[in-house]
C-alpha cells in the first residue's frame, strides 16, 4: 500500500465510500483538509449514512455540508477537517 499511487488511494477511498453509502461516490481533493464526496440522486439514505460515518472517526472535528444540484441530479457532500 505504501507504493500506490495518488489515484490508486483515491479509488480505493472511493470503492470503500461507494460500499458505505450503497451507491458510487466520486471524491474530489480540494485541498489539504477539505474534500467533497459526489454522487447521482439526492442525498437521502446515502447522505446519512456517509455523515455517520464521517462523524463517527472525526470526533467532532468535521465540517459537513450537503447540497442537491437540481440540473444535475447529483448530491454534493463538502468534509472539512479542522
Amino acid at each position: 500500500m505504501a507504493n500506490a499511487t495518488r489515484n490508486e488511494r483515491i479509488q480505493r477511498m472511493e470503492k470503500t465510500l461507494s460500499g458505505i453509502a450503497g451507491r458510487a461516490v466520486e471524491l474530489t481533493i480540494r485541498g489539504e483538509k477539505a474534500f467533497t464526496f459526489s454522487y447521482a440522486g439526492r442525498p437521502g439514505e446515502a447522505q446519512a449514512k456517509l455523515y455517520k460515518f464521517f462523524q463517527s472517526w472525526a470526533d467532532g472535528s468535521v465540517n459537513l455540508e450537503c447540497e442537491y444540484d437540481e440540473e444535475f441530479q447529483e448530491t454534493f457532500i463538502f468534509l472539512e477537517i479542522s
